[in-house]
C-alpha cells in the first residue's frame, strides 16, 4: 500500500504529457502531478498542476532540476509532500516499456533501506551493460535523468528546508541548464549515506 507519486516535466508538449499521464495511470496506482515550465497557453497540458508562467520562465522554460524543484516545493509547501513513500520525477518524453511498475519500485525499495535515488532501465543508454537477469539492482555513481525515484525520506533529508523559495529546494538551481546535475546529486546522496541503483525489473524509453 505504499503511496507513489509522479511528476512529469512538460513545456509546450501536450500530446505526449498527456499520453504519459493516461498510460501510467491506466496501469499504475499512482497519484500523478504535471508541472508546466513556461508552457505556452495553448500548448498546457489537460492535466496541468502548476504553471510557472513568470517572464523568465516563460521565456527559458524550467529545465529538469528548476522544474523538479518547483513542483517538490509546492509539495512540500501545502503539505501533500508527506503522503507519499515515493516520488517519481519523469521527464515527457518517455515511455514505460514495463507498463505496471507501482508494486517492483516499491519492493525494491523496501528491500533495499538505504536507497535513496532509483533509476529504472533505458535501452537507449550503456546502463545495460551494468546488469543481467541475475542481477536486478546495481548501485551505482550515475543515473540519467528522464527517469528518477526518490524515497521520502531522503528527500526530506535532503532538501533546504529553510528555503525561501524553490530554486535550490533539491538540485542546484543555479544550475540552469542542469550540465552534471546527475552526478551533483548521485555525489550528495552518498555523502549522506543514501546508495543510487539501476533496475532492470522497470524499462523505459526515451
Amino acid at each position: 500500500n505504499n503511496k507513489i507519486a509522479a511528476i512529469i516535466l512538460n513545456r509546450n508538449l501536450p500530446v505526449a504529457t498527456n499520453n504519459l499521464y493516461e498510460n501510467i495511470k491506466k496501469n499504475n496506482k499512482v497519484d500523478i502531478f504535471v508541472v508546466e515550465a513556461g508552457s505556452d497557453k495553448n500548448k498546457l497540458s489537460k492535466y496541468c498542476t502548476w504553471y510557472a508562467d513568470w517572464p523568465e520562465a516563460k521565456k527559458n522554460g524550467l529545465r529538469f532540476s528548476r522544474g523538479m524543484n518547483y513542483a517538490l516545493y509546492k509539495m512540500f509547501k501545502n503539505g501533500s509532500l508527506y503522503k507519499y513513500d515515493y516520488v517519481l520525477l519523469l521527464t515527457n518524453d518517455i515511455e514505460f516499456k514495463t507498463k505496471k511498475f507501482d508494486k517492483i519500485f516499491s519492493r525494491i525499495f523496501k528491500n533495499h533501506p538505504r536507497l535513496g535515488i532509483l533509476s529504472p532501465l533505458s535501452e537507449n543508454y550503456g546502463e545495460g551493460r551494468i546488469l543481467n537477469r541475475k542481477k536486478k539492482l546495481k548501485y551505482f555513481w550515475y543515473v540519467e535523468n528522464y527517469a528518477l525515484v526518490l524515497r521520502k525520506e531522503y528527500i526530506m533529508d535532503m532538501v533546504l528546508k529553510d528555503t525561501k523559495n524553490y530554486l535550490n529546494f533539491l538540485f542546484d538551481g543555479s544550475n540552469f541548464r542542469g550540465y552534471g546535475s546527475q552526478s551533483e546529486i548521485c555525489a550528495k546522496s552518498y555523502l549522506n549515506f543514501w546508495s543510487v541503483g539501476i533496475t532492470n525489473e522497470v524499462k523505459v524509453k526515451e
